[in-house]
């Protein structure tokens, strides 16, 4: 194996020449860095002589041009690494080791000379003095407090502490540094494992190269990300390193046995155990077949991902178990590749759809949640409301394609990548609350019933409710007020018993044990449940339309003719108006909004209430399409 990269020991850098280029900034380590790199060797005990501590890539280039392949009498270019580099000298020094390998600065000459023989006494001359001398003071003050065994310590240092030594011959070794140092963008795994691959002889490079370039670019899409991801509090600077995070912790998906360096810093432990195993090859003169089997194991998972994005079955399904944490990644890719599963219709119908029944077969569909302290929680039932969803979207998607007119492709997908980016609750689609409307609520709660009464009246074109209708009509247009300006209450209850009577109140979920059960819960961001709270139907129905849509739609009342705004559609002659802005746009899943749409009973013209025959035919719905797809 090429040694452009390899873990090199403290040891191994003795006699070695670096040279500090003028696009470096001086030595800035913080006490609180030194002592950390301190703690971290002090608290690392090797197991074995393979057992090491893998410190961070130190990058170098050798300034030798006429002949960079000798490193005999190399003076070697650091790019990046020299922070801790310049410490360890300095830590080397405090152990009676001053010469050990030298430090060369283009534009800071004394400084080489002042880092063998530290003057406190100098310590105001400069700036990078400062900072030298304050490292060698915690250092020295560490070891006499700690009382460490310096022996054992020194032996640790120079045996088991390891940088990863990465070679370049980047004719400008400028664009590396910049590459790594603007945003502060270390090397990552993959990074590294691309180098170790590309610098074995007698591989097909090209090949790879384009090959890699294709999986980084499809991982970069984030809808096809996040469909087996969770969002990430560190997100991963390249998203190759998760294919191969996955290879290394798999041992079904790679025989290798990882050695247990016992390092504190798993940073580079991806890539420790790709090296261990090429070098573990190259003893064996395996090297070059032993880089096939691991591109041939990246291309198997990154192959299964693909084949899954791409299927609108096991699209949602493998979405559905990774998001509910039933199975992994690794153990799906795992089965997949089991030669039991070769087929898709198996694995689908053999794996994955008994999983997901077993899930659901645990959430009971006929209960009343949340009705004493004993009860279990409604977010029990966030997986079944969400494979309602996405069980939705696949007979949507094979409707389309069982059509003539749309032979390929898949018509909608869920957005996985949209939904993993809010925090969801199971609401309530009848508020939990006997939530009677009065003249104490908001007006525009008063104002959006009676105006949405008054539609659904008149949609149900019964001739004995033209009274009720021009009543509503009567009590918006003269706006019924009491002294202190607001709606009449008693004119207001006897309105609101009139439209009850005339759409059927007895028809509407009634106390806990009706309000409490799935055929009365949806999916919805936390956000847009929060804006609405225990509103009435109505509103939470025009809320989440508009939202729907990335608009805001308000009702506001306008006291004279001069604030009223072009933008302001008025309710018949009343002295409200509907006022409609842009808004942040919501993600509605697709049955939530159904359920707010009346999708379930077409019959229904009553828009004011969850009825009863709602909520049973909302139930039926889900366990049908469930029970149909035998995942219930």
């Amino acid at each position: 194996m090429s040694n452009n990269i390899k873990p090199i020991s403290i040891k191994a850098l003795q006699g070695m020449h670096f040279y500090i280029p003028d696009y470096q900034r001086g030595y800035r380590w913080s006490i609180k860095q030194v002592i950390d790199l301190l703690e971290d060797i002090n608290a690392f005990e090797p197991g074995d002589n393979a057992s090491i501590y893998c410190i961070q890539p130190l990058v170098v280039k050798n300034r030798n041009t006429s002949n960079p392949e000798s490193e005999e009498n190399a003076i070697w270019e650091v790019i990046d690494g020299q922070q801790r580099l310049t410490t360890i000298h300095i830590l080397l020094n405090s152990l009676q080791l001053p010469r050990y390998y030298t430090l060369e600065y283009q534009t800071r000459t004394d400084s080489q000379s002042f880092l063998v023989s530290i003057d406190a006494s100098k310590k105001g001359e400069n700036i990078d003095y400062y900072h030298i001398v304050q490292a060698k003071e915690t250092i020295d003050n560490w070891l006499a407090n700690k009382k460490v065994d310096i022996q054992h310590f020194k032996k640790k240092l120079l045996d088991n502490v390891k940088f990863i030594w990465y070679k370049t011959n980047e004719p400008n070794p400028i664009t590396v540094f910049t590459r790594l140092n603007v945003g502060k963008i270390a090397l990552t795994n993959a990074e590294l494992i691309k180098a170790l691959i590309m610098n074995v002889l007698d591989i097909p490079k090209e090949r790879i190269a384009l090959q890699w370039d294709s999986i980084e670019n499809s991982l970069e899409n984030d809808e096809f990300w996040y469909f087996l991801n969770e969002k990430e509090d560190t997100p991963l600077q390249t998203r190759i390193d998760f294919i191969f995070d996955l290879i290394r912790k798999s041992r079904k998906l790679f025989p290798f046995p990882e050695v247990d360096h016992k390092s504190p810093d798993l940073k580079y432990a991806t890539f420790q155990y790709f090296y261990d195993y090429l070098e573990d090859a190259k003893q064996k003169h395996k090297e070059v077949e032993s880089i096939g089997i691991i591109w041939e194991r990246v291309l198997d998972v990154f192959y299964a991902f693909d084949e899954w994005y791409n299927d609108t079955e096991l699209f949602h399904y493998i979405g559905f178990i990774i998001h509910t944490g039933v199975k992994s990644v690794s153990e799906l890719v795992v089965s997949w590749l089991d030669a039991k599963y070769q087929r898709k219709d198996l694995f689908i119908n053999q794996f994955i759809k008994p999983i997901i029944a077993k899930k659901i077969s645990e959430i009971p569909i006929d209960y009343v949640y949340e009705k004493d302290k004993d009860s279990r929680p409604k977010t029990d039932c966030r997986p079944l409301v969400l494979l309602y969803n996405l069980q939705f979207i696949i007979n949507e998607n094979k409707q389309f394609k069982e059509d003539s007119k749309f032979k390929t492709g898949i018509h909608r997908r869920f957005p996985f990548h949209i939904y993993k980016a809010e925090k969801w609750d199971v609401e309530h689609i009848d508020s939990s609350t006997e939530n009677e409307l009065s003249v104490d609520n908001d007006f525009k709660d008063v104002v959006s019933f009676l105006w949405t009464s008054q539609v659904s009246l008149l949609d149900m074109n019964k001739q004995e409710n033209s009274i009720i209708i021009e009543d509503i009509d009567k009590f918006l247009t003269e706006t019924i007020l009491s002294e202190d300006g607001r709606f009449k209450q008693s004119e207001f209850d006897r309105l609101a018993k009139a439209i009850d009577s005339a759409l059927g109140s007895e028809e509407r979920l009634k106390g806990v044990d009706e309000k409490n059960r799935v055929w009365n819960f949806v999916l919805l961001d936390s956000n847009t449940n929060r804006s609405y709270k225990n509103a009435i139907f109505p509103a939470k129905r025009r809320i989440i339309i508009s939202k729907s849509q990335g608009r805001v739609t308000e009702i506001v009342r306008c006291y004279k003719e001069s604030d009223v705004k072009p933008n302001y559609s008025q309710i018949g002659k009343s002295p409200f108006y509907v006022v409609t802005t842009k808004g942040k746009q919501a993600f509605v899943p697709p049955c939530t909004m159904n359920a707010f749409l009346k999708f379930h009973t077409l019959s229904s013209s009553n828009l004011l209430a969850w009825t009863k025959p709602d909520a049973e035919a909302y139930e039926k719905a889900i366990v049908t399409l469930l029970h149909d797809a035998e995942l219930m």
